[in-house]
């Protein structure tokens, strides 16, 4: 995943509550747990905060990825 910064800070916070952890390769993030039940509970958390996310404005690339899947879907 390639969060945008409010979301990459939120993430962040939820998965140190939950003692996971967040490798980044290539720009992109992969997060992972001690066990399921901490990638469980990562999930849980996220769940339980999505007004937060909902709550934020889209990320810059969502009109782009927008455009590029009208055009796509029109070829």
């Amino acid at each position: 995943m390639v969060p945008d910064a409010l979301r990459g800070a939120l993430i962040t916070e939820l998965v140190k509550l939950t003692h996971c952890g967040i490798d980044q390769q290539r720009g992109r993030w992969y997060l992972y747990g001690r066990s399921v039940t901490a990638l469980h509970a990562l999930g849980q958390a996220i769940v339980k905060h999505r007004s937060a996310f909902d709550a934020m404005s889209d990320p810059a690339w969502v009109g782009a990825l927008d455009e590029e899947l009208k055009r796509l879907n029109d070829s």
